[in-house]
């Protein structure tokens, strides 16, 4: 959901815009209850993944890619899922290299976008806890998309 919401995001207002009308910049995360370390990281990955200029094809690979990846926790079959993922990752890398030939290090750079959304989607965990623990209400869109469920 964390590359989604990045692909929401507006550099030129500094807000991240669900659905049409639905915009939230970092003051409105903060209000909703979610601390600065979090809505930080959220806002500068959401910057990085902006100045990457992706298209829909590449946010669509890119989620996939983070969908079936085998070293999540709980996951019963690893080899089965990276056999899955694989595809995607020769989609992608087959993609960056037609649509953009001459930028040899798009590849590697939208990969290692992941690893990064790896830790905020961790600490993006650690802070829906939190608000759980302090029986915190986000407003409704949040709550839906984030999925945090009273």
């Amino acid at each position: 959901m964390l590359l989604e919401t990045a692909r929401r995001y507006n550099h030129e207002t500094e807000c991240i815009t669900f659905l049409k009308d639905f915009t939230y910049s970092k003051d409105d995360f903060h209000r909703a209850g979610l601390q600065v370390e979090f809505i930080n990281p959220i806002f500068e990955f959401s910057r990085a993944m902006r100045r990457l200029g992706l298209d829909d094809a590449e946010y669509a690979l890119l989620i996939a890619i983070n969908i079936f990846s085998a070293d999540r926790p709980n996951v019963q079959e690893p080899s089965r899922v990276e056999a899955l993922q694989q595809p995607y990752v020769e989609a992608l890398l087959s993609y960056t290299r037609i649509k953009r030939p001459q930028d040899r290090l798009r590849f590697p750079r939208m990969l290692m976008k992941l690893v990064s959304l790896r830790t905020l989607s961790s600490v993006h965990s650690e802070q829906v806890f939190a608000l759980r623990l302090q029986d915190k209400k986000l407003p409704p869109l949040l709550s839906e998309i984030w999925d945090v469920h009273e």
